[in-house]
C-alpha cells in the first residue's frame, strides 16, 4: 500500500501579516463607527440610548463588508515594506467603496442616520487604515537612516572615549 506525502501546511510571515491587518481593519471599521456617531451626537450617553441595538448589528455588517471590500481590492496581498503610491489608492478607495456600501445598507435597514456620521466615520477609518499600513514603512526608513553613517573619502574610522 502506498501512503502519499502530505506537506503541512507552514505559516509564512506573509500570513501573519495578513491576519494581523484584518484583525486591525475589524477594530478599525468598529472604532470608525463609534467614534463617528460619538463625534456626530457630541455625547457618548445619548449614543448609548438610541443606537446601541442599532449600532451592534450595523457594527457586525459594517465588518463583514469592510472584509469583503479589503479583499476585492487586495489590500491583505501587498508587501506593505514597499507600500507606494498604488497601495495608498487602493486603501482610500476600498475605504470609499466599505462606506457607500455602508451607508445603503445601514439606510435601507435601520433607517435614516446623519450623513455627517459617514463623512466622520470614512475619514476616521481611512486614516486608521493607511496608519498602520504606511507604519512598517516608515518605520523601515527611519531604522535605516539611524543605521547609515556617512562615509568620508580617505577617512578613518575612529573610537572616542
Amino acid at each position: 500500500m502506498k501512503t502519499k506525502n502530505l506537506t503541512k501546511f507552514k505559516l509564512e510571515h506573509w500570513h501573519k501579516i495578513a491576519f494581523m491587518l484584518i484583525l486591525f481593519d475589524m477594530i478599525a471599521v468598529n472604532i470608525s463607527c463609534a467614534m463617528g456617531l460619538w463625534i456626530r451626537y457630541g455625547s457618548i450617553v445619548k449614543v448609548l440610548i438610541y443606537y446601541t441595538t442599532d449600532y451592534i448589528y450595523a457594527a457586525l455588517l459594517s465588518t463583514v463588508i469592510c472584509f469583503v471590500v479589503f479583499l476585492a481590492f487586495r489590500l491583505y496581498n501587498s508587501i506593505w515594506r514597499f507600500a507606494s503610491y498604488i497601495e495608498m489608492v487602493r486603501t482610500v478607495m476600498a475605504v470609499f467603496v466599505n462606506m457607500v456600501v455602508h451607508f445603503a445598507l445601514v439606510n435601507l435597514i435601520y433607517g435614516h442616520i446623519s450623513a455627517a456620521y459617514y463623512v466622520i466615520a470614512a475619514f476616521i477609518h481611512m486614516m486608521l487604515s493607511l496608519a498602520v499600513r504606511f507604519s512598517y514603512r516608515f518605520l523601515l526608513l527611519v531604522r535605516s537612516s539611524r543605521q547609515a553613517v556617512p562615509q568620508v573619502e580617505g577617512g578613518k574610522k575612529v573610537m572616542l572615549i
